[in-house]
């Protein structure tokens, strides 16, 4: 099942993020990616404070959590995004966002609605 915050996103969804802080590990992909930023070259955290950060994404299969996407501020214009596997921490990929990005493109029907 996929959830998004501007969707919908139940409290024990969100609940099952642990608010801590973390030390990511970064993929080759999550890597490149960051090099190649439409914004430029992204800086890559070594820790991130889960407790401070949107959560945008979350892919549940079962019982557990199998992917979280969320963004950190990065600039006063754009955050860092991340698309992150709880399982260790890894970090498939990577990519910035404007602060006031409306999200225009994204496809409501791929995300389980309220009732569903």
């Amino acid at each position: 099942m996929l959830y998004h915050a501007d969707v919908f996103m139940p409290r024990k969804i969100k609940n099952m993020i642990p608010a801590k802080a973390i030390r990511p590990v970064y993929s080759r992909h999550a890597i490149d990616a960051s090099n190649t930023d439409r914004y430029g070259r992204l800086a890559l955290p070594d820790t991130i404070d889960l407790s401070k950060a949107t959560l945008i994404e979350v892919e549940k299969y079962n019982t557990g959590i199998v992917k979280i996407v969320i963004r950190v501020p990065m600039t006063a214009n754009a955050d860092l995004c991340l698309a992150i596997i709880p399982q260790g921490w890894i970090v498939k990929t990577v990519w910035a966002n404007e602060v006031g990005d409306s999200h225009g493109t994204l496809d409501r029907s791929r995300y389980v609605k309220l009732g569903e």
